[in-house]
């Protein structure tokens, strides 16, 4: 299962609570032994990765766009992310 996709699972569940810090989110994977499913950790980019996207209010802070995405969940899993609407 994608990264995205545990942290989601912990978000609903209650094992990390929302907004969440780097911190928390290290926390909780060190607490949980949240590792890639072949066993390996995680790289520190792909973590990165997901948590510089975007701020507690869901706003880009790599660039000034501003797309609102909702996931669409479907019984076979996420589908990708549809944007809302675009401001520039």
């Amino acid at each position: 299962m994608p990264l995205i996709e545990k942290i989601f699972a912990a978000t609903q569940s209650g094992d990390l609570l929302q907004p969440f810090t780097v911190d928390h989110l290290k926390d909780w994977m060190t607490k949980m032994q949240i590792v890639k499913d072949d066993g390996n950790p995680y790289a520190q980019s792909s973590i990165d990765a997901i948590l510089s996207n975007s701020d507690t209010k869901n706003i880009p802070t790599s660039n000034k766009m501003s797309f609102p995405l909702f996931f669409v969940f479907q019984p076979n899993g996420i589908m990708p992310p549809i944007v809302a609407h675009a401001e520039c």
